[in-house]
């Protein structure tokens, strides 16, 4: 298994035929002719979870959006971690 951070790099790495990916559907703008680009299919899901007790003005503005904002599909932001 690799791993990589940029979407650049994932795809290079399929397109070098080493493996599959599941990527965001933006990055099919890429348009690569060795990789091919599927649809999930039914309702994937993404968790957010968010460090606490950092004491850093800008995590602390970033964690205090993320508990107004108002999630998709009526989600609530886990505060169990």
């Amino acid at each position: 298994m690799e791993r990589a951070i940029h979407q650049e790099t994932i795809l290079g790495l399929v397109a070098a035929g080493l493996g599959v990916s599941i990527l965001p559907a933006s990055v099919s703008r890429f348009q690569m002719p060795e990789v091919s680009f599927h649809p999930l299919s039914g309702e994937p899901k993404t968790r957010l979870y968010a460090g606490t007790g950092v004491e850093n003005p800008a995590a602390t503005a970033f964690q205090e959006c993320l508990l107004e904002a108002d999630l998709e599909g009526g989600q609530q932001l886990d505060r169990s971690v």
